[in-house]
């Protein structure tokens, strides 16, 4: 299955979108626009979440991809935590 997300530019991106109702979820047609939806931010290499309007469904829908949920090694969170000084913590005592 081709998916491409639509890009910012795009109107449907600016329409109001409709709800989708929890009974809804398993029914055949939303299950195939999720089973879409996944296949496009699988796709994308630092995707990490999508919403149905992105594949051109104005519905109420989105899906998280499970690597915003992967802990990252204590080296990367090393790396990305600013260095707080001690002096700057207590001036603000």
């Amino acid at each position: 299955m081709d998916s491409v997300i639509i890009q910012k530019e795009d109107k449907i991106l600016r329409r109001i979108s409709k709800e989708v109702a929890i009974s809804d979820i398993k029914k055949p047609k939303i299950k195939k626009i999720i089973q879409k939806m996944k296949e496009a931010l699988n796709a994308e290499e630092d995707g990490v979440a999508i919403a149905a309007p992105q594949i051109g469904e104005n519905l109420r829908i989105f899906v998280i991809s499970k690597k915003i949920f992967e802990i990252m090694d204590e080296e990367k969170i090393q790396n990305k935590t600013p260095k707080i000084e001690k002096e700057n913590i207590l001036k603000d005592k």
